[in-house]
C-alpha cells in the first residue's frame, strides 16, 4: 500500500502562485487609490473657445462693486479666427484676442495666446518696444475660483495682468474667465495714477438673444 506523499517542487509553486495573486490584489488596489487620489487632485483645464456665433452679451458694472447695473452695453459674436472672436457693439467691430485683449501689438497678442489651454499656475511674458518706450506685458493664472456677478455664479478661472512701461506700472488687471461662457465673466482694470475715473470696471450682465 502505498502512502500519499508531499510533493515539494508542487508546494513550492503554490507558494509561489498565492504570492504572486496576493502581490497581484495589492498592486491593483494600490492603482485604484492612485486613481482615486489623481482624480482629487487634477488640475482644471479650458481649452479657448468662443461663444457661439450670434450670442449677445449684455455688459453692466460690477455687482460686487455696485448694486446699480449703470449704463449697459451689447457685444454680439461674429466670427472666430484661431485665436481671436470677432464682436460688434455700438461702436463699431473689434477683435477679442486670446479672450483678453484688443491690442494692436502681436507680441501682446502672442502672450495671451501662450495662456492657453487655462490652468492654475500658467504665466506669460512679453516685452516690445512701443513708441519708443519699453513694454512689458505679464499674466498669471491665479486661482480656479466661484465668482457671483449679476448673471449668476460660474466656476471662473482667475487672471491677472500687468502692464509696464519703461519699467513703471501703467496698470493692472484682474479677470475672471467663465469656461461655461467661453468668455471674461468680470473684468476690473486699475491705473497706476491716482486718477480713479481712468480705471474700468465691467461684467456680463445677461445673455441676450441670439442673432442670426
Amino acid at each position: 500500500m502505498m502512502e500519499d506523499t508531499e510533493n515539494p517542487a508542487a508546494g513550492a509553486w503554490q507558494s509561489l502562485w498565492v504570492a504572486g495573486l496576493a502581490v497581484g490584489v495589492a498592486a491593483i488596489a494600490s492603482g485604484f487609490l492612485i486613481l482615486s487620489r489623481a482624480d482629487k487632485v487634477t488640475p482644471h483645464v479650458a481649452e479657448f473657445a468662443c461663444p457661439d456665433i450670434g450670442t449677445v452679451l449684455v455688459i453692466a458694472r460690477p455687482l460686487a462693486l455696485s448694486a446699480d447695473p449703470g449704463k449697459t452695453w451689447r457685444w454680439r459674436m461674429l466670427e472666430r479666427d484661431g485665436f481671436a472672436c470677432r464682436f460688434s457693439n455700438e461702436k463699431g467691430d473689434y477683435w477679442l484676442y486670446g479672450g483678453l485683449t484688443e491690442s494692436p501689438y502681436l507680441e501682446w497678442r502672442a502672450a495671451t495666446e501662450e495662456l492657453w489651454p487655462l490652468k492654475v499656475g500658467n504665466a506669460t511674458h512679453a516685452r516690445f518696444v512701443a513708441n519708443k518706450q519699453v513694454w512689458s506685458v505679464d499674466y498669471k493664472v491665479v486661482a480656479f475660483e466661484k465668482y457671483t456677478a449679476r448673471l449668476g455664479t460660474y466656476d471662473t478661472f482667475k487672471i491677472e495682468g500687468t502692464l509696464k512701461i519703461d519699467g513703471r506700472l501703467a496698470f493692472s488687471t484682474t479677470r475672471w474667465y467663465s469656461p461655461e461662457l467661453r468668455h471674461v465673466l468680470s473684468f476690473r482694470m486699475m491705473h497706476a495714477t491716482s486718477d480713479a475715473s481712468q480705471n474700468n470696471y465691467w461684467e456680463i450682465s445677461a445673455i441676450g438673444e441670439r442673432d442670426g
